[in-house]
């Protein structure tokens, strides 16, 4: 499975999300700024992975509910966050 394609699938227009595993690969990086956007199931990927944001000025980082919508609107996708992260996120809204 491409990982990298189910992450493309989460990108808003300005973005650039990256996994866990890349972020590790660039976070001795000094220009490179990241940020944890969430954990997302994906179809076809056994176990929910870590998603990044690249976070440096003028680099859109998008908010959970921006990428749900975003997700939504360009395809009827099986991406979805962990129920239990969503759900703390809700509450803490």
């Amino acid at each position: 499975v491409n990982v990298a394609s189910r992450i493309e699938k989460l990108a808003v227009k300005g973005s650039i999300l990256i996994s866990d595993e890349v972020r590790d690969q660039i976070k001795n990086q000094k220009g490179i700024v990241t940020k944890f956007i969430g954990h997302f199931d994906f179809k076809n990927v056994a176990q929910t992975m870590p998603v990044f944001a690249i976070a440096n000025k003028g680099i859109v980082v998008p908010k959970l509910l921006d990428i749900f919508s975003e997700t939504n609107k360009k395809n009827k996708s099986k991406i979805k966050p962990n129920k239990y992260i969503l759900l703390s996120f809700l509450f803490f809204l």
